[in-house]
């Protein structure tokens, strides 16, 4: 079957969901340990990783809805791949508080893959408008045609402390 319809766009939606509900799951036992509810050492830290781990659900539970959904674009996909691989990076760096972490940085990779498909199947350079052709950022880089690569004579004599007494 294609990932267009059908079993396969459904199993990686559940899987997408399912980190999602596990995200959440861990970030409410970290507001838990924040709010004393838990008792554990890593109070500090738990104050700290609410937010963040919330915030790893966004991509999963964003890759969940645009395969259930027909509304996925490049512009979507794209922004769940940049968003699943920053959350990645952190995830990977968090599985040295504790181990919970690997069930969503499997999923954090698999999201940021389908992002990164996703995103390079549906863009089409060829359909965007002229004055968007060249982003404005590149052009910052562009240097005049042979500046900076002649050598240039130095303006003034420098003098130093021990020649000029």
């Amino acid at each position: 079957m294609t990932l267009r319809g059908g079993w396969l766009r459904v199993a990686l939606a559940a899987v997408l969901f399912a980190a999602a509900a596990w995200f959440v799951g861990l970030a409410g036992y970290f507001a838990g340990v924040a709010l004393g509810f838990v008792q554990s050492s890593q109070t500090v830290a738990a104050v700290l990783l609410t937010p963040a781990v919330l915030a790893c659900a966004v991509p999963t539970l964003d890759g969940g809805l645009a395969l259930i959904g027909r509304r996925d674009g490049a512009e979507r996909w794209t922004r769940i791949f940049v968003e699943a691989a920053a959350a990645l990076i952190f995830a990977a760096f968090a599985t040295v508080l504790t181990v919970a972490f690997w069930p969503g940085v499997a999923a954090l990779a698999l999201a940021a893959a389908l992002g990164f498909v996703g995103g390079f199947l549906r863009w089409r350079p060829a359909e965007l408008p002229a004055p968007a052709g060249v982003p404005l950022l590149l052009l910052l880089f562009d240097e005049r045609p042979g500046a900076g690569r002649a050598p240039r004579p130095v303006d003034r004599e420098m003098w130093f402390d021990d020649e000029a007494a």
